[in-house]
């Protein structure tokens, strides 16, 4: 019989949060735009996997507040060889939408308002670059991705950190960071093995504190559903090749049975 950590050991509760804000405009009309878009060329019943995948992380990046400079360097025969998203976009390669993101203004008031020490995850480099040079301005930071580490974990737990802004990739296996119990995701892969992975970094043995998650949603977009995917502990990828890209982006049956579960 398989049992959890929580059947196992007396461990303190987990606490789900979510924190909707609204695009600014300049990125409004690139999402619209861009979504139009995608749906003119991939919408159909035919198209595949890896090209539904590649759309859906487009309108993923608008919604972070960025777009990528050039071609989106996706190899869709490694998405169906490995059946993963598991690639990077460093800060050289992002253009980002207006002089301020609504989301990032709100990671931001929420780590000032928090006791620390904070880990913040994202899903690519550029927008841990982006909010580790922001938060250095003010805070102790380690940014810790595929593209660039500033320090050790050893020394974020020995406290000479106070936030830890890592790439999921990066940070989901083989750390335990049991000196934090807040967990503050302004993106998500589209894998629930790396969601439940990095969430349990500070679900560990040892852990005195309530571990509190919280995610920052963008309203009318596929943030909406892919946390709701995720909080359900769905396999994701595997929805994403079974429906057809437009129900994923509009069907509004789903977007409500999404929203619940968040």
């Amino acid at each position: 019989m398989f049992r959890t950590l929580k059947d196992c050991v007396d461990m303190p509760p987990q606490v789900y949060n979510k924190k909707t804000v609204v695009m600014s405009e300049v990125q409004r009309k690139a999402y619209m735009d861009m979504e139009r878009e995608l749906l003119a060329m991939y919408g159909g019943a035919t198209t595949t996997a890896a090209n539904k995948l590649s759309a859906l992380i487009r309108l993923q990046q608008i919604s972070s507040g960025f777009i990528v400079q050039g071609q989106l360097n996706f190899n869709p025969e490694e998405f169906e060889l490995r059946g993963d998203d598991s690639y990077d976009i460093e800060p050289g390669q992002v253009m980002w939408l207006g002089s301020t993101v609504p989301k990032l203004e709100a990671l931001y008031r929420d780590v000032e308002e928090s006791s620390r020490p904070i880990i913040i995850i994202t899903r690519f480099s550029a927008e841990a670059a982006r909010i580790s040079e922001d938060l250095s301005k003010q805070y102790r930071v380690l940014l810790y991705t595929g593209w660039r580490k500033t320090g050790t974990i050893e020394e974020f737990k020995e406290g000479k950190y106070e936030i830890l802004v890592a790439n999921i990739r990066c940070i989901s296996r083989g750390f335990n960071l049991q000196n934090a119990c807040q967990m503050f995701f302004y993106s998500n892969t589209f894998s629930l093995e790396d969601r439940l992975q990095t969430e349990g970094r500070i679900f560990r043995i040892g852990q005195k504190n309530p571990c509190a998650y919280t995610d920052y949603i963008n309203e009318e977009t596929i943030d909406l559903k892919v946390v709701g995917a995720l909080r359900q502990k769905r396999a994701l990828l595997d929805y994403i090749r079974g429906t057809s890209l437009t129900a994923f982006v509009e069907d509004e049956d789903e977007v409500i049975q999404m929203e619940e579960a968040v």
